[in-house]
């Protein structure tokens, strides 16, 4: 029976309610309540992915929490399964019948790729619809601010204008993207995601975080490494895909909100935390940020005297950036298929699954 080690995180987790018939009932589960108004009873559903994944069902799926946890599991392990945990030659040594690494994500910088091209184990990376679905709403919000969507929306009748005071076809404050600059707070998954339609709009895109990427990265992408203060100095557009963590929380403070240049705009489909409300107040307010769109914010569901709901260049929408909730079973499905393809036929070279 294959062996398969996976970290336990809530998109990887369901692959063994398919994969291993020993595995607790999938009932409980958070994924199962997260996806429940798109499919009530994911019974059918495991049973029909089973019948699709001859070389991969049955197998043991053991889940793994920490490198600890990951290193004492790889002795047993033919397939394993990360999106954080780190895989290099002191885990491969470990593992000697192991046969695959699927990365779930296409960030590669917690896999060693040199060390299992010379231990022969192939390394398959699987691009995400969760990360796809929420660059594609950070673009949106970005077009709805540059063509004030929010604030247009049906001024199309003579009265209707009028009562908003405005002519037709004579809105004032419209943008274009092409040739503005986008800086990017987090340039792991969804960043990456992000800069892939900015420059097909032919945005200049620079980003931050801890360290740069790889040289290869950057030239496919067309983005810059700059830091922190240089990306909000010299960006019109800003957005933001970092994790809130206890560093991270407030990082976008009243001391670096304003070296922003008059007029910028952010968008947040991260954590709201992530930027201290009462600058974020006070920015828009004094007409520093030209405008802002947040799909998270500060209270799920908002309170009804929220500050933001106040301000006419301000755009909420309340947390549906990752969905469909089919996208999380599309992601799922990548995983189950990529184990599948990788056992089906023996895995002589890295396999990219990010098409």
């Amino acid at each position: 029976m294959l062996r398969i080690v996976a970290e336990d995180d809530i998109a990887i987790r369901p692959a063994g309610y398919v994969l291993d018939p020993s595995f607790p009932s999938y009932q409980d589960d958070p994924f199962a309540k997260l996806v429940q108004h798109v499919v009530p009873d994911l019974g059918p559903w495991i049973e029909r992915m089973r019948k699709e994944l001859p070389a991969a069902y049955p197998a043991r799926y053991a889940l793994v929490r920490d490198r600890r946890e990951l290193r004492e599991a790889l002795p047993e392990a033919e397939a394993l399964v990360v999106e954080r945990l780190e895989v290099g030659p002191e885990e491969l040594s470990l593992a000697p019948r192991l046969r695959l690494v699927l990365k779930f994500g296409t960030d590669l910088a917690n896999i060693d790729e040199a060390a299992c091209r010379s231990r022969g184990v192939a390394l398959r990376c699987l691009r995400r619809r969760q990360n796809v679905a929420v660059a594609e709403h950070a673009f949106a919000l970005m077009l709805a601010l540059a063509k004030k969507l929010n604030a247009v929306n049906g001024l199309v009748t003579p009265s209707r204008l009028a009562e908003a005071g405005k002519s037709w076809g004579r809105i004032t404050g419209l943008l274009t993207l092409q040739g503005a600059t986008l800086g990017l707070i987090g340039f792991g998954e969804i960043g990456r995601e992000v800069a892939r339609r900015a420059k097909a709009f032919d945005m200049v895109i620079l980003y931050t975080q801890r360290h740069p990427a790889p040289a290869q990265i950057e030239s496919e992408l067309g983005a810059s490494y700059v830091p922190l203060e240089t990306l909000l100095a010299a960006s019109d557009w800003i957005s933001i895909h970092t994790p809130l963590n206890p560093a991270t929380q407030h990082m976008l403070h009243a001391g670096n909100l304003s070296l922003l240049k008059p007029g910028a705009l952010l968008i947040n489909t991260a954590r709201a935390r992530l930027v201290e409300p009462a600058a974020l107040h006070a920015s828009l307010r004094e007409g520093r940020l030209g405008g802002a769109a947040f799909d998270v914010l500060y209270a799920e569901p908002a309170v009804e005297d929220d500050p933001l709901l106040g301000f006419d260049n301000v755009i909420l929408t309340p947390h549906l950036a990752g969905a469909s909730r089919w996208n999380l079973f599309t992601d799922l499905e990548g995983i189950l298929q990529g184990i599948e393809m990788a056992f089906r036929r023996s895995p002589a070279a890295n396999v990219n699954l990010s098409a």
